[in-house]
């Protein structure tokens, strides 16, 4: 079974450019590297990117965020989907986040449209939509699951949208209101090529 890790790299602005956020990086990735993981991947800031390319991260991708606001005309429904959100999600990521989609799917929904399955994630700040997964890339199954997604999310309430720059999403999201809010680089640090495929 792979090992699949998680963590957060934060270092306050008051605190940036003596050093803390590489002497923090290095320790995480000497750990990871003991653990034989085949892939490690990160978000990255504009900032923080030198510091990871200086250690063979390259960039595979952008993640674009994208906000908007429920409008709570659905009640969710647990639909038991998980099992196939993860063979797609592997299918896209070339390995499994099994642990990670398992644990957000608990108190997720699954949204299904077609072949197209994204993870609608409430929370106490804002409601999250990703994984979203969409193998045909149907513009009709694309858009009919963010409907979903803004219908299942209460009124008024936050939604935020990650999505790779590459999956071409970008005018379904301006046209159903949500507005770009910023971006990172996805890097990942491995010994063989890396191709995403998918949203």
């Amino acid at each position: 079974m792979a090992a699949v890790l998680f963590c957060n790299l934060l270092v306050g602005p008051e605190q940036r450019g003596h050093g803390y956020g590489s002497a923090l990086f290095d320790y995480a990735l000497d750990f990871l590297r003991q653990v034989e993981l085949q892939r490690i991947w990160l978000t990255a800031s504009a900032a923080g990117r030198p510091i990871y390319e200086r250690r063979g991260f390259v960039s595979i991708d952008r993640i674009e965020r994208w906000q908007g606001f429920g409008l709570g005309r659905l009640e969710p429904e647990k639909l038991p989907l998980v099992e196939e959100l993860i063979a797609l999600d592997r299918g896209c990521w070339g390995e499994s986040r099994a642990p990670l989609l398992g644990a957000l799917a608990d108190d997720g929904e699954i949204c299904r449209s077609g072949a197209s399955l994204a993870l609608l994630q409430p929370g106490v700040a804002g409601w999250q939509l990703g994984p979203w997964l969409s193998p045909d890339k149907c513009p009709r199954e694309n858009r009919l699951l963010l409907t979903q997604a803004l219908e299942k999310t209460p009124t008024g309430r936050r939604l935020t949208v990650d999505l790779l720059a590459g999956s071409e999403l970008a005018l379904l999201l301006r046209s159903a209101g949500l507005q770009m809010n910023g971006c990172n680089e996805l890097m990942c640090l491995s010994d063989a090529p890396v191709e995403l495929d998918g949203s």
